[in-house]
């Protein structure tokens, strides 16, 4: 089969790249370590992110014509695209291959500057705009973490597996069979998605040839716009109230420490995320009760002394050894010119 469908094709993780890429993956957004601590791979961006992207090449009135259709998501999710020529942007955009894919989220993060994160094969100037909208939706809901659809634990599609393999492992995939079977064949189980239920509407669901299936059975292609489940699901990832952290502060040690849920983020100014983070707070911070471990509402630091709040209690911790002894404690009792 050597004629071109034109839907996604997935784009594999480098292995080689994988430790590096969930390391980027958990400092970006803690949540993603919680969700691999539960054995689900995400890799959404921190909301109220601003995004850079950038052409790596391609027609003016086609660059401006995807620009226009991705920034329809910021409509329903709080991240932003900021479009800059600048070969250095998070997200990088080519239309030289012959297919159009995309990286999942903060994978983009790990990919050579030299290399796409993204791609538009098929795409011109002569393009209807329903082209345009069904292939720029579906692309940019993989750089925002959304998988395919047809993964659904729900989907239940009575694949023709010698055909998809036939098709996947020749030109232009050139894929393994277990490529096959992780990007087409297999599906999420219901423990490793955040709702199960099929939404055959998604912009995530490219459609489903017939010669694909077992008996008269396929996707039509109607998928052009964001479903209700689209935005309603992605605007939970991405919430427009949203803090990209609960708590901060600027140690005695010279390290900046990030507290999101239940856990934090190390950094040394002007060099970035520490190795081996985010971790969780309990078993690292010595001697917080309970209480403290998750859901920080602020620190202050005075000379080697940290100072954790919650609700209306404070603990007072010293860097290297612990909280100290009496603690925690009613923020009144220090400051009772509060009134709290």
């Amino acid at each position: 089969m050597s004629d071109q469908i034109k839907a996604c094709i997935d784009r594999p993780i480098p292995e080689e790249l994988m430790d590096e890429v969930r390391a980027t993956s958990y400092a970006e957004n803690p949540a993603n370590g919680a969700l691999e601590i539960a054995g689900v791979e995400r890799f959404f961006w921190k909301p109220g992110r601003t995004i850079s992207v950038s052409f790596m090449d391609g027609d003016p009135i086609v660059q401006q014509k995807v620009k226009a259709v991705a920034n329809q998501w910021s409509e329903h999710i709080n991240i932003k695209f900021d479009w800059v020529e600048d070969p250095n942007a998070e997200i990088r955009i080519s239309f030289q291959q012959r297919g159009s894919w995309s990286y999942l989220g903060t994978v983009a993060l790990n990919i050579p500057k030299h290399k796409p994160t993204m791609n538009y094969g098929w795409l011109t100037p002569q393009s209807p705009d329903d082209e345009y909208s069904r292939v720029v939706l579906h692309e940019f809901g993989h750089a925002m973490g959304c998988i395919h659809e047809h993964q659904n634990p729900g989907a239940n599609i009575p694949w023709d597996t010698e055909a998809v393999y036939a098709y996947y492992m020749g030109p232009p995939n050139n894929w393994t069979k277990n490529q096959v079977d992780i990007n087409v064949l297999n599906k999420y189980s219901a423990d490793d998605t955040q709702f199960s239920e099929f939404d055959p509407t998604s912009i995530m669901l490219y459609p489903v040839d017939n010669r694909f299936t077992i008996g008269d059975w396929e996707i039509p292609w109607r998928n052009k716009v964001l479903s209700d489940t689209d935005k309603s699901f992605m605007g939970q990832v991405y919430p427009f109230d949203a803090k990209p952290f609960d708590a901060a502060v600027l140690a005695p040690n010279g390290k900046l420490y990030f507290f999101s849920g239940n856990r934090y983020t190390r950094l040394t100014p002007g060099q970035g995320p520490d190795a081996g983070y985010p971790k969780p707070i309990a078993g690292h911070w010595s001697g917080f009760p309970a209480e403290f471990q998750s859901g920080i509402d602020a620190i202050m630091s005075r000379s080697n002394k940290l100072f954790f709040f919650k609700g209306s209690q404070f603990l007072r911790y010293t860097m290297g050894r612990g909280v100290d002894a009496g603690y925690p404690k009613p923020i009144s009792d220090e400051w009772p010119q509060l009134g709290f």
